[in-house]
């Protein structure tokens, strides 16, 4: 991702491992970090998003350049409706960068605009 591309104004992180990655891009485009939580669905092996909240004002990223990180994606779900919910706000201009993909055999809400890893095999989750 060059900078002289995309110049973000703020970045932001989707709960629980984001908030890492997110802190180096924030430290190298100098912008805050905004926080969206979500809330999951535990009963199955793997949890799913049910629901995201943006925890800021979202007249904040009116008209701005966002560049949304997660930490993992399995099956996109989770960054898709975080997407989805900060593209209601007028002007903004998104780009998602994910910092690792376990699997190529997921079902599959979307791609990031930018992804670090990816494995090639079917990875076997540590908890369930």
């Amino acid at each position: 991702m060059k900078s002289a591309e995309f110049s973000p104004s703020y970045i932001v992180a989707i709960q629980y491992g984001a908030f890492v990655p997110s802190a180096e891009f924030a430290k190298k485009f100098r912008v805050p970090v905004l926080h969206v939580e979500v809330d999951l669905d535990t009963t199955d092996v793997v949890p799913v998003c049910e629901r995201v909240k943006l925890k800021f004002d979202i007249e904040l990223i009116a008209n701005r350049q966002i560049l949304v990180v997660d930490n993992t994606i399995t099956t996109g779900k989770t960054l898709r409706m975080t997407l989805d919910e900060i593209g209601k706000v007028d002007g903004v201009k998104l780009i998602s960068c994910v910092v690792y993909r376990p699997s190529l055999n997921s079902p599959n809400y979307g791609s990031p605009d930018h992804l670090l890893f990816q494995s090639r095999r079917r990875v076997t989750p540590l908890l369930r």
